[in-house]
């Protein structure tokens, strides 16, 4: 059984792995996409504003490819907003010189604007991610952890269930439930939550036999609305009423 320690040391060295993953991610495509404004920045018509675009692009990029951090979430979405910024000015400025802009870029740029703006929520929740140190192995095995669950099917796997959040972002929530925990991915693994059985707990009080049920779901200190299919809800009732949950170690 894991101490409240250790699952608390399990969950840093996840958000780290969460944490490292993004930024390798989003580090090569800023590094790539900077180095390639920066080339048709220079190119003729030169387009000064797209060469500073670029180069701070790339520099965000090289900085989180070396630097892994917390900061860099909060770079990278601070550069999402200044290219989809440009994207919506620059047609303004097509359109005020005479020319015909492709609108498509304008409507690119306002959504990365908002993808942007949702970035500093994400560095908002992962902002002490690496507030402590964590071992090798606690990482190894957080890692291994998430791997595992990610290449699970709830169809074969009997300790994992899956339910999806609705809102304007939805996101898929599936969950390994194991003997005392459960460890959470959300959104494919863009947030990991491994949590006591007290502080996962899902509600479907409308819950008809055999068919999706609409659902609030509590994942620590908040709650989201949803849908659960009536496999897993099944699974999941079984599980918490359980005193020793599902026998599948951590």
């Amino acid at each position: 059984m894991p101490t409240t320690w250790e699952r608390t040391a399990l969950q840093q060295a996840a958000d780290q792995v969460v944490v490292r993953g993004s930024l390798r991610i989003s580090g090569i495509a800023a590094t790539i996409f900077g180095a390639l404004a920066m080339f048709a920045g220079v190119s003729a018509p030169m387009d000064p504003l797209l060469l500073g675009v670029g180069g701070a692009l790339a520099l965000v990029g090289l900085w989180n490819l070396t630097n892994p951090s917390t900061l860099g979430l909060a770079l990278s979405a601070g550069a999402l907003i200044m290219v989809g910024l440009y994207n919506v000015g620059s047609g303004f400025l097509d359109a005020a010189a005479g020319h015909k802009p492709f609108v498509g870029w304008q409507v690119l740029g306002v959504w990365q604007v908002i993808w942007g703006v949702q970035g500093f929520s994400r560095y908002k929740r992962f902002q002490t991610a690496f507030a402590a140190t964590v071992s090798d192995d606690q990482r190894t095995r957080a890692r291994q952890m998430i791997g595992d669950l990610k290449k699970a099917n709830p169809k074969t796997y009997p300790d994992v269930i899956e339910m999806s959040t609705g809102g304007m972002s939805p996101k898929l929530i599936r969950a390994r439930l194991m003997q005392d925990m459960a460890l959470l991915l959300i959104a494919g693994g863009d947030d990991v939550r491994i949590l006591n059985r007290d502080d996962f707990d899902v509600d479907a009080p409308e819950a008809r036999e055999g068919k999706p049920a609409k659902m609030s779901v509590r994942v620590g200190r908040e709650t989201w609305k949803g849908v659960i299919p009536a496999a897993s809800l099944q699974r999941f009732r079984t599980w918490k009423q359980s005193s020793m949950g599902l026998q599948r170690a951590a």
